[in-house]
Formats: C-alpha cells, sequence, structure tokens
C-alpha cells in the first residue's frame, strides 16, 4: 500500500480500486500452482489449497504480508546491460 500512499492523489482511487480488485481475485479465484512446494507452503499458512486440482486461493491478510516484504529495489536486466535499469524508492516504486 505504500505505492498508494506515494502516488499523486488523483491516481489514488485508481491505484486503491486495482489494489482491491487483485486482492478479490486472489481470495475469490485463487490462483493454480504448479508447485506442490508452493502449495505445501500456502498450506501451512493456513491458506484454501486443493492439491488435486493445484488450486490455492490467498487471503488480503497473507497478501498484504507479502508486499510489505517485496524487496526495497528491483534491477530489470535486458538483454544487453545498457537498457537495464532499477526501480527503486526514488521512482515511488516503493518507499
Amino acid at each position: 500500500m505504500s505505492l498508494i500512499l506515494s502516488a499523486p492523489v488523483e491516481y489514488r482511487r485508481d491505484f486503491c480500486a486495482i489494489h482491491n480488485a487483485s486482492i478479490r481475485v486472489l481470495e475469490n479465484t485463487g490462483i493454480k500452482a504448479m508447485s506442490n512446494k508452493a502449495l505445501d507452503i500456502l498450506g501451512k499458512a493456513g491458506e484454501k489449497v486443493d492439491c488435486e486440482r493445484n488450486h490455492a486461493s490467498i487471503s488480503g491478510n497473507l497478501g498484504e504480508e507479502a508486499l510489505k516484504r517485496v524487496p526495497k529495489t528491483i534491477r530489470c536486466a535486458a538483454r544487453s546491460p545498457k537498457y537495464d535499469f532499477v526501480l527503486n524508492k526514488h521512482l515511488d516504486w516503493q518507499k
């Protein structure tokens, strides 16, 4: 949510709407996880998991907690290093 708070006021409503819709999709529709390890981790975290269908629903609480753990800097590497760039707090990626 820190990205939302650092955004210009006129965009905050849009960011909130996208964020809330994403949380609803994760909770109601869920995800297909092809990794049994991922399903095990989600199950141990208390999420609803269906191993037969490789499906998991992710609660808003877990989603919010995951957002808090996102790295403060992300390097986006291109095939040619001259096109690499870094997303960081100076670009309002996350503060």
